[in-house]
């Protein structure tokens, strides 16, 4: 499970989950040599990983650690350690989880750059890094995890571009890229994703227009873009989407007449326009 507190509140008929598909056992079982690898790269000031020992065979039984059972074999489909203290570079051998599909990593104090090994973790749906101190930018070898669902990578010091090549994973739900220091254009993209929900890019750095698609999406429920630098006006479909339940565009240079499509929505809840260009009226109702 995979919470994201910003947006539970505005989103009271969306829960954030975290499906763990069945895992496939085929080839060598690598991942209880891939968990001590990772324990031996980091630091564990609070021994939240004690029970990670080389005299205990059943990994499965690790505090964070879950699985999946076969006939053959046990491979770890989900690793939680979120709150424990950790700190230290995310060791690039977390890639050798090939039949992981949530990781969670979140509120601990690692830094350094994403490893862009996680680009092999093929059935990962949920990948959660959020509330660190990680730095550099945003792998685009994630655009391999094609079942990748949730990304959560907030309050961090990420920076660079966002990769465009990230919108190939067509299955995204959520992307929570909020409080990092993030440039350049909104990809275009994210606005051709059939399945998004929440979509969060507040207090970065990006700039240019907001994409005109975004907002096409049928299921979309949370917009933020707040506390950028993006410029040009409200896209058509952002301010006509039949789904979406809160647009935030705040402290942002956008200009031109606010669409009266915004008003006739019988989703919106909740509006953030100001410190913007925009102009028009707003109606009485």
């Amino acid at each position: 499970m995979i919470s994201f507190p910003k947006l539970i509140p505005l989103l009271t008929v969306f829960i954030f989950s975290c499906s763990l598909p069945l895992a496939i056992s085929d080839g060598t079982d690598t991942d209880r040599e891939a968990l001590l690898c990772f324990k031996s790269q980091i630091s564990d000031p609070n021994g939240a990983l004690s029970s990670w020992t080389n005299t205990s065979l059943n990994f499965c039984n690790w505090q964070g650690v879950s699985c999946n059972s076969t006939l053959t074999q046990l491979r770890v489909i989900a690793l939680n350690v979120s709150s424990t203290g950790l700190s230290g570079s995310i060791p690039p051998c977390i890639g050798n989880l090939s039949s992981i599909a949530s990781l969670d990593l979140s509120s601990n104090a690692f830094h350094g750059k994403i490893p862009t090994d996680l680009g092999r973790l093929g059935r990962i749906s949920c990948l959660n890094l959020s509330i660190n101190s990680l730095e550099g930018g945003i792998p685009g070898e994630l655009s391999s995890c094609s079942d990748l669902r949730v990304l959560g990578l907030w309050n961090n010091s990420l920076q660079g571009e966002i990769p465009p090549s990230l919108t190939q994973c067509t299955h995204l739900q959520q992307v929570v890229l909020y409080n990092n220091k993030l440039q350049g254009s909104i990809p275009p993209g994210f606005g051709t994703l059939g399945e998004l929900k929440a979509l969060d890019l507040s207090n970065n750095a990006l700039t240019g227009d907001i994409p005109p698609l975004l907002g096409s999406s049928p299921s979309v429920l949370h917009v933020d873009l707040g506390g950028n630098q993006l410029t040009g006006g409200i896209p058509e479909f952002l301010a006509n989407s039949s789904s979406l339940q809160v647009l935030r565009l705040k402290q942002n240079g956008l200009a031109g007449k606010i669409p009266a499509a915004l008003f006739n929505s019988s989703t919106l809840t909740s509006i953030y326009l100001n410190r913007n260009s925009l102009f028009g009226s707003i109606p009485p109702g």
